[in-house]
Order: C-alpha cells, then structure tokens, then sequence
C-alpha cells in the first residue's frame, strides 16, 4: 500500500513539474501579459500616436501596457526598468536612448526573465528588436535635400542642421545627412549645426540659425518635430520663398499637414512609427507566449513629398 501511495506521489510531482515546465514556455492566451514601456520623451507628436497605437493593440491580444516616460532622463529610465523587474512584468520594450546607462538595467531585466523587445535602438542584449538604420535615415533626408539643392538652387544651397546631440542615434543621423550633402551637393555650405530639445526650443535654435546666417535657404532636421518648428520660424520671421525647403526624419501628422498645405517642409522620411507599435506589442506577446519571432525587424523608410503626401494622409 506505501508502495503504492509513493508512486503515486511521484507521478503527481513527475505531473506538476512538467506542467510547470510547459507554463514556463508558453503562455496561454487567457492570461493577461503586463509589458513595461520605457520611451526617451512621450511628448514627440510621433511617439504619443506609438503609443495609442500600442494601447490598442494590446487591449486587444488581453495585454496590458505599463508606460515609463522617461522625459529624456537616463536615470528615470533605469529605475523603471528596475521597478519592472521587481512588480513582475512578463515583456519589456525599451528605448534605450542612452545604452551606455540603460543597457546594465536592460540585462538584469533579460536575466530576471523579462523578453526584451528593443525600439530604434540597437542594443547589446535583447529577444527581438524593431529599429531603423539611423545613418541611412539621415542620409535619405541629405539625399533629398540635396537634389533639392541641385535643381533649385544650382547647387548653391547654405544649410543649417537642427539635432538633439544628446541622443546619440540622431547623431548618427547628422552624420547621415551631412555625408549625403557633402557626396551628392559637393558644392553646399553646411554653416551651423544648432540644438534643440522641444518644439519650442528648436523655435528659437532657428530663429538664432537664420540671424546668424541670413542666407540660409535650407535646413536639415532630425526629427520630425523640429521640421515642424523650423517651418514656424521661417514663417514668423518672413525667411521663406519657393526655394526654401526643410527636409527631416519623422513623417509625423502635423509634418504631412505643413507638406499638404505647402509649406516649407518638402520632403519627411516616412518610417511607418505609429504601424510598428502595433507591431511590437505583437512580438512582446508571442515572445511571452513562447513563439518563434524575427530577431531583428528594420524600419521601411519612404521619402514622403508633395506629390506623395496624399497616400499618407489619414
């Protein structure tokens, strides 16, 4: 009879553990997967329709989305890639706009069993990652801008470039942007590099830009939300003409509406942002639900004009 009881138990451990083994690997899909969310600053036009687009998808896979607005701060990101960890979040997706703070946190996340999802960023460890080649994003924006230079304005175009400098990957951007220049317009001045953090910082970057240089004709952004404002203090400051053109990263929403209503923003590099949030809730579920995903997804990158803004255009 004792023998009969112990093999019993036996089995019923031999049962458990292979059960708790299976759980481990895969996750049914009744149970709720709770992400944690670390973005460099919410308040880019671009990443705030992102993350709409994230709510709702993972509303609908029964997922649920835990946001860390790290308003461009290194050290608040690390404390809420810790506090994912220690609540218990099953997924991380991280924009890791500083690697060299963030990546330790990032990998005591991967270690504590967390899947990472990287965004934009290419970084040392992680399970999957959604990211554009930032050096080609800016050399598509240079490209653009300088057959602009060459057709309009004979080759003569005076630039000024407005970045962030302190998030390295639109450095890489700046890099990309001035290469094309330098390649394709051989003959244009790049006069000054300026900074800005905010819509209405780059206001007063282009406003100081376009005093400094009066003969600026062009301007070469990293991100769509300074093109947005560069238009604005071209327009407050009476600068602009039919030669004037602003190209950037970032096809945001106001940017496409300045292209439609022809203003001074002729070409933005659409990457499909809003689409690839959607997307990485998707790869943070499956990976969760121990589902074979691609390693590595780039961005398609469109350069989007004047005569093709209307496709883009909700």
């Amino acid at each position: 009879m004792r023998k009969v009881i112990a093999i019993g138990i036996v089995l019923l451990l031999a049962f458990g553990l292979a059960s708790a083994v299976f759980a481990g690997g895969r996750r049914e899909e009744s149970e709720t997967i709770r992400i944690g969310f670390s973005i460099a600053d919410i308040s880019n036009p671009v990443w705030v329709d992102m993350y709409r687009e994230m709510q709702v998808r993972a509303e609908a896979l029964g997922a649920e989305i835990i946001l860390n607005d790290a308003k461009q701060d290194p050290n608040s990101q690390i404390s809420a890639i810790e506090n994912f960890i220690a609540s218990g979040v099953d997924a991380l997706i991280v924009h890791a706009f500083d690697q060299e703070a963030s990546v330790p946190a990032i990998n005591r996340a991967m270690e504590a069993g967390l899947k990472v999802v990287a965004y934009d960023i290419m970084i040392e460890s992680y399970d999957s990652s959604l990211t554009v080649e930032n050096y080609e994003f800016g050399y598509t924006v240079g490209e653009a801008a300088a057959a602009w230079i060459n057709d309009r304005l004979d080759g003569n175009g005076v630039v000024g470039i407005v970045n962030f400098p302190l998030i390295p990957i639109l450095n890489e951007r700046v890099m990309g942007i001035t290469d094309a220049l330098n390649e394709l317009a051989p003959t244009a001045n790049i006069v000054q590099e300026v900074s800005a953090s905010n819509p209405i910082t780059a206001v007063e970057a282009v406003e100081d830009l376009m005093q400094a240089h009066p003969d600026v004709n062009v301007i070469c952004t990293t991100a769509g939300l300074f093109a947005f404002a560069a238009n604005e203090a071209v327009n407050s400051q009476n600068k602009g003409s039919e030669s004037f053109g602003i190209f950037t990263c970032d096809a945001s929403p106001d940017v496409l509406t300045v292209i439609s209503e022809g203003g001074y923003i002729r070409t933005a590099v659409y990457t499909d942002v809003v689409e690839k949030g959607a997307q990485m809730v998707d790869t943070a579920v499956a990976l969760v639900r121990g589902e074979e995903v691609p390693r590595d997804i780039y961005f398609e990158m469109i350069p989007v004009t004047a005569e093709n803004v209307d496709d883009f255009i909700d």
